[in-house]
């Protein structure tokens, strides 16, 4: 019960990073209300018998209460608003130790939910949502507020009479009569429908239409095609390619709705929708774009037993999931809403501790101080080789870092919004990640915190595996004694374990053995007797070098020098990956 017995919680409708939204009873009016509830889940606790909200560490006091007052502050903007489009509110107040807001229980279902039970929408169901939900979107810029998170998981169709309702003012920022942002509060990120600009350091500083009419016309990209649109970051350098559920001449609207500088897209949400209901004329005759057809998101591959090849070769693409940043939507169907981005959840880069911060999460990248060794089929090795390990050579590395273990789920969902892993846990390793996924991963990574990360290179990978500097030869990484070090066929249960579950190596490394193979960024090439200095493999255009065995495999593909080669396409339930930087 909340608000002095007034309203009564009914049930969860939704859980993300930063609340709870519940179906609720409002017992003095006697209907159905939606009740959004402040609750950063990786600050806070709640009492068990008060349902008092706690914080985990009062170090996160300042920063908690600053969002709190952003989560008020959502609920007196949209309170103003009077818009047939626009979700409404009813009440806001403080209790628990903790914010709620009270708006209406729209009875229907996201867009998003929508394309997902019933496939892409007709071009005109499409484009009249589009056209309403873009009227509500004026309404929202002539008050100078940008809404920032335009996309069908926060647009809701009624049942009753089928309008689009825009919902989640979350990430929404209030600007002054010269377009100055009011607020400093960091924004997030929805990748696939915000714009470049929104992966700047702040956000979108000054007022801009044009960074709404971005998200819209990725919506309509979606709605046509069941297709999540690529991430900004990706067309700065590819081009958007359409699929062949797009009608033709939608393509040069929806072209110009995303074009990645901000200036080159239409000046309003009310010429976008011109344009695609034929108000305007784009010449569409004079586009020619490549239209392939969308691929599904690959089925969890069988396991193998990968001797010198460990993958199945499967080519799969990836179906970018939407981060919901800062609360969930009231989706009824969202029982787990995707974490936010770094700004909102302060995902940093620590340069004392050097380790990535996230919420109580942290990451830490281990120095390996630089130096020379012999790479390959070595000594203690050798007895259970195979050709591909050799010859041994000399190999010298400048000084770097990597990470101490195998990168865990939440690091994964923190930036990327969605976990592809067979088997789900913060702390397990990510897995069913391909080269590809990785590599999109660590360029976000890197606009966020301004750091280098990449994939290791094999010859750093081994030579941390070794123990660097203070190796002492053992077979495996850590130790001679592979249930001390590593989860492997012998010991694993069949499933991956949380990092850091065995005993690390000589560095602090954990893992480096067993649990999942680890990507490399080199091509597979066969190795040359030469000494070598900072190798990073030879072009190719085959397969790439994975590392250390798995929870899968026997105790010979986890010694410190066994490889493993797959497609830099390939989902498999044993292949994660570390960083290095």
């Amino acid at each position: 019960m909340l608000r002095h017995e007034t309203y009564r919680i009914d049930r969860v409708l939704g859980q993300g990073g930063f609340g709870i939204t519940y179906l609720a009873t409002d017992l003095n009016l006697d209907r159905k209300v939606a009740i959004k509830e402040f609750f950063p889940k990786d600050y806070c606790g709640r009492e068990t018998v008060t349902s008092h909200v706690t914080l985990s560490t009062q170090n996160a006091n300042e920063f908690v209460n600053k969002l709190k007052s952003k989560f008020l502050k959502e609920a007196r903007n949209i309170a103003k608003f009077d818009h047939p489009g626009i979700i409404k509110i009813h009440a806001a107040f403080e209790e628990n130790n903790t914010a709620y807001y009270v708006m209406d229980y729209i009875e229907g279902e996201s867009l998003s939910e929508m394309v997902k039970r019933n496939g892409p929408l007709p071009e005109g169901k499409a484009v009249n949502y589009i056209g309403k939900v873009g009227e509500a979107l004026e309404y929202v810029h002539a008050r100078k507020i940008n809404h920032l998170d335009i996309k069908p998981a926060n647009i809701m169709v009624r049942r009753s009479d089928d309008n689009p309702i825009l919902i989640d003012f979350g990430l929404s920022k209030q600007y002054d009569s010269s377009g100055n942002q009011t607020s400093t509060t960091p924004t997030g990120i929805s990748h696939g429908y915000a714009p470049m600009e929104q992966y700047n350091d702040g956000g979108v500083r000054e007022f801009s239409p044009q960074t709404d009419v971005y998200s819209l016309g990725a919506t309509l990209y979606f709605l046509l095609s069941g297709v999540t649109p690529p991430q900004a970051t990706k067309l700065i350098e590819d081009e958007l390619t359409f699929p062949s559920a797009i009608p033709r001449h939608l393509i040069n609207p929806i072209l110009k709705a995303m074009e990645p500088v901000r200036k080159s897209r239409y000046a309003s949400a009310s010429a976008f929708c011109h344009a695609i209901t034929g108000d305007v004329d784009d010449d569409a005759s004079t586009v020619d774009v490549p239209k392939p057809q969308p691929k599904p998101i690959p089925p969890k591959p069988q396991r193998q037993i990968p001797w010198k090849y460990i993958g199945s070769g499967v080519v799969a693409a990836i179906v970018v999931v939407l981060v919901s940043i800062l609360i969930s939507s009231p989706d009824p169907d969202d029982t787990e809403a995707p974490i936010a981005d770094s700004s909102s959840l302060h995902l940093t880069y620590d340069n004392a501790t050097n380790s990535i911060i996230y919420g109580n999460h942290s990451y830490k990248m281990m120095y390996i101080d630089g130096g020379s060794f012999d790479m390959g089929a070595t000594p203690e090795q050798v007895s259970e080789s195979y050709d591909y390990e050799k010859p041994v050579h000399k190999v010298t590395l400048s000084s770097y870092r990597i990470g101490a273990t195998e990168v865990p789920q939440w690091l994964w969902v923190a930036i990327m919004g969605n976990n592809p892993s067979h088997f789900e846990g913060d702390n397990l390793p990510v897995e069913r990640v391909s080269w590809n996924d990785c590599r999109d991963f660590i360029s976000i990574l890197n606009s966020l915190t301004g750091k280098n990360f990449n994939l290791p290179t094999e010859a750093q990978w081994e030579y941390a595996a070794r123990g660097g500097s203070q190796s002492r030869g053992y077979k495996y990484s850590g130790g001679d004694n592979l249930d001390a070090v590593a989860m492997y066929d012998g010991n694993s249960g069949g499933k991956t374990h949380p990092v850091a579950t065995k005993h690390p190596n000589e560095l602090g490394l954990y893992d480096m053995s067993g649990n999942v193979w680890e990507w490399c960024r080199d091509w597979y090439v066969d190795y040359d007797k030469s000494s070598q200095t900072d190798p990073i493999g030879q072009s190719s255009d085959g397969n790439r070098v994975c590392r250390g065995g798995s929870y899968s495999i026997s105790a010979r593909s986890c010694r410190i020098a066994s490889r493993g080669l797959t497609s830099p396409g390939d989902h498999c339930d044993y292949l994660g990956f570390r960083l290095a930087l």
